[in-house]
């Protein structure tokens, strides 16, 4: 029996925790907390430091407010029923949001999750991002998921995996056949990349951290009055009573909020107050916060005159907005549009391994100056 028919006819009997709160537990995300190697991590990552939202966002807002075509064979279809659903995919997306959510999840978690609405043999009535921080893939006795199952808000409820004859595809819908779930995911060393994509932030989390920790610690210095760290020593000795007590009113007067610039003391009658420490000069943040930038900006093909005002010239500016749709913006759109070709185009009569939706370059200001 081959892949594709044990997808069909055997589903899944043990889930396998693969990064969603669903299944593992808020214990399971606090061991990989930063470590992007989950989506919820890789999505927290995202919203919590500059180093990782500014690259993605700028390889996403081009993409998310560019027109749209559809190829069919040789030629190049502006207005279409596929095109229409696209510019309102529902009542509550419009089509750059719609696009920006799904390029962004793609981006940050390495794959995104839509959910199309209505009769699967049918044109859908309406799409539906669902971010891949709730979904979980089921394992079947292949490594390809048997189901999926969605948590949160949205959508809820388990799409199993069905083979469709016609596209002899593996399609995820649920148990009344009214909704498609369809997931794009990016390359993954672990599990034969069959079962979630890898998010980008993997190779550069330690960056994306340090980016985060350097901005916490310099923000605490700022609420501390700049103090990192004092140790206040009696040099006579101190019963332990007297020495609690002392302890706790110097933390009360100068002790650190958010954990952070700890205030030991210690023992004795005279008073000597001590730095412990590292200033922010020695451990040179700046340069660290910098580099930090640098390796998420590169891991993304963001050139760096458009993260950095440092290097930027009015020459060099113009070209690295070029580079950035010739190697990001412009890649990403063929590996968003070509998902949402496969799941949606069958349903239109259309063969996507010859028609696709496409990006319309004529829309593409950068592109139409450089070409003229």
């Amino acid at each position: 029996m081959g892949l594709l028919d044990r997808l069909r006819w055997r589903r899944e009997k043990k889930a396998a925790a693969l990064g969603s709160s669903v299944s593992t537990g808020s214990l399971f995300l606090l061991g990989t907390q930063g470590t992007a190697s989950t989506p919820a991590s890789a999505l927290q990552l995202y919203q919590d430091t500059s180093a990782v939202s500014v690259p993605v966002n700028k390889t996403v807002e081009p993409f998310s407010v560019i027109d749209l075509a559809l190829k069919i064979g040789d030629e190049v279809i502006h207005d279409h029923p596929v095109l229409d659903l696209l510019k309102k995919p529902s009542p509550l997306f419009t089509q750059e949001l719609f696009l920006q959510t799904i390029a962004t999840n793609f981006q940050v978690t390495g794959e995104y999750l839509v959910v199309a609405l209505g009769n699967v043999d049918f044109p859908p009535v309406a799409l539906q991002p669902i971010s891949p921080a709730v979904a979980t893939p089921v394992r079947a006795d292949t490594d390809a998921p048997g189901s999926w199952i969605v948590s949160g808000m949205t959508l809820t409820g388990t799409y199993n995996a069905i083979f469709d004859a016609k596209s002899k595809d593996v399609r995820y819908v649920d148990d009344l056949g009214m909704r498609e779930l369809k997931q794009v995911r990016m390359f993954s060393p672990r599990d034969n990349s069959s079962l979630r994509g890898q998010s980008p932030l993997v190779s550069v989390s330690k960056e994306a951290r340090q980016h985060l920790l350097g901005t916490e610690h310099n923000v605490a210095l700022l609420e501390n009055g700049g103090r990192i760290s004092l140790a206040f020593h009696f040099e006579e000795d101190m019963s332990l009573e007297d020495k609690e007590a002392a302890e706790e009113k110097i933390n009360a007067k100068f002790g650190p909020t958010q954990r952070r610039g700890s205030i030991v003391v210690t023992t004795g009658g005279k008073l000597n107050i001590e730095e412990l420490g590292i200033s922010p000069k020695d451990m040179d943040f700046a340069k660290l916060q910098a580099g930090a930038q640098k390796s998420v900006a590169l891991q993304y093909n963001v050139p760096l005159p458009l993260i950095s005002d440092e290097r930027q010239t009015m020459g060099n500016y113009e070209i690295a907005v070029l580079a950035l749709y010739d190697d990001a913006t412009l890649p990403l759109a063929r590996k968003v549009l070509g998902g949402l070709s496969d799941m949606l185009l069958p349903r239109y009569k259309l063969d996507p391994r010859r028609d696709r939706i496409i990006v319309n370059e004529d829309s593409v200001t950068a592109l139409v100056m450089r070409r003229n």
